[in-house]
């Protein structure tokens, strides 16, 4: 028979128990959430018997305060994260129904083909059906309003807030262009003659500033960032030992994206597009080479460069090295996307998600990059950095 284990365990440290003797207590203190291990032994093992009462009490009572304590955490993280997503959605949704609404308004009184692009001069010179121009720009800011709430829900920490204001002022700023256009092309019977006035884009810009502006103060502050916990090996190292690890890796985002600029370009350069082909080109060129680095740890710290370029080279040298981890980051999570990126407190290579390696500096910044086997990096990188530090003592 078990005695003094009331229901509710106010202090589990004084549990006491004369005997262990009927399972049914033991199924009874279960299924009123108390997970205690029982075990039937005689009254000369009783004493063994409170200690491992005790000691299993108290973990589950410290574990199910913890569970508490995160889940209030997470749901006033979801209730942000919520708000923001309203933020980012409804401007979208407004911006496609004032631009539905004007393409039917006016829809009679435009040509059959419009002018959708202009030089510099605001002189038309592209050009569309009246279809086509509705059908690009409400499936511009649908991508739009998806890219920005995906990245919005997946975020955390300091990105969340500016994804919020960009997701605000974005669909104002790009629905002010895109109702002008449908709006400059009424009553035009050539559309080579149609102009666009130059005030409309800072019309539009100051729009979405403003936008953006409402939405970073309604967003409210960034919840604090829950940093991803990682482990520190450490290789130790004798006096005059050599060592290096080197890793290439790539992006197959950023590959992809390479691709489909190219073959745009070459569809433009072939229509006798030689501006936007060329353009196109080189810049298909250059997120192909920046979509492989290889990362490098030696005796002088750790080095991200580039194989096929010989800049940019990023490095963390030997003596900022305050601690190296081998962590798991979320290319859109943490760091709002892929290649070189920046948020408070940390900068970093993300070609990927997945394993990666966190470099803490001795001012309190970190450094991170996407590669595999980053234990050993990581291991190797404290092992020189704490040698280096042993020379100095």
């Amino acid at each position: 028979m078990l005695t003094g284990v009331p229901n509710e365990l106010s202090d589990p440290g004084q549990v006491v128990i004369d005997h262990v003797f009927e399972p049914i207590s033991h199924m009874r203190l279960l299924l009123s959430g108390w997970a205690i291990r029982v075990v039937t032994r005689r009254a000369a093992a009783c004493s063994t018997v409170v200690l491992v009462v005790r000691v299993e009490c108290e973990q589950v009572a410290n574990g199910r305060a913890r569970t508490r304590g995160a889940g209030m955490g997470e749901t006033t993280d979801e209730r942000g994260r919520g708000r923001g997503l309203a933020l980012v959605v409804l401007p979208h949704l407004a911006a496609i129904g004032i631009l539905t609404a004007v393409a039917i308004g006016v829809h009679d009184r435009l040509p059959d083909r419009v002018a959708t692009h202009f030089d510099g001069g605001g002189t038309a010179d592209g050009f569309l059906s009246r279809e086509a121009l509705l059908a690009m720009a409400v499936g511009t800011l649908v991508f739009q309003g998806l890219v920005l709430g995906v990245a919005l829900w997946r975020g955390r920490g300091p990105m969340r807030r500016l994804t919020t204001a960009l997701g605000a002022g974005l669909p104002v700023f790009t629905g002010t262009l895109l109702v002008t256009s449908l709006l400059v092309n009424v009553d035009v019977a050539d559309p080579t003659d149609v102009r666009m006035p130059l005030w409309w884009l800072p019309l539009a810009l100051s729009g979405g500033a403003l936008a953006g502006l409402g939405a970073w103060r309604l967003a409210g502050a960034d919840p604090r960032n829950r940093e991803r916990q990682g482990r520190s090996p450490v290789l130790p190292l004798a006096p005059g030992e050599s060592a290096v690890w080197s890793r290439h890796v790539g992006s197959r985002m950023m590959r992809i994206a390479a691709l489909v600029v190219l073959a745009a370009s070459v569809v433009s350069l072939a229509a006798g597009e030689w501006t936007p082909g060329l353009l196109g080109l080189l810049a298909a060129v250059l997120v192909g080479a920046l979509a492989s680095v290889r990362v490098t740890v030696d005796g002088s710290g750790l080095v991200v460069d580039l194989p096929l370029l010989p800049r940019p080279r990023l490095s963390v040298p030997l003596a900022s090295v305050a601690e190296a981890e081998a962590v798991r980051v979320d290319a859109i999570g943490d760091f709002g996307g892929w290649g070189y990126r920046v948020r408070p407190g940390a900068s970093g290579v993300v070609l990927r998600s997945g394993e990666a390696l966190r470099v803490r500096r001795a001012g309190g910044r970190a450094f991170v990059v996407t590669v595999d086997d980053a234990d050993t990096a990581a291991a190797l990188l404290n092992g020189l950095a704490a040698r280096r530090r042993g020379e100095g003592d």
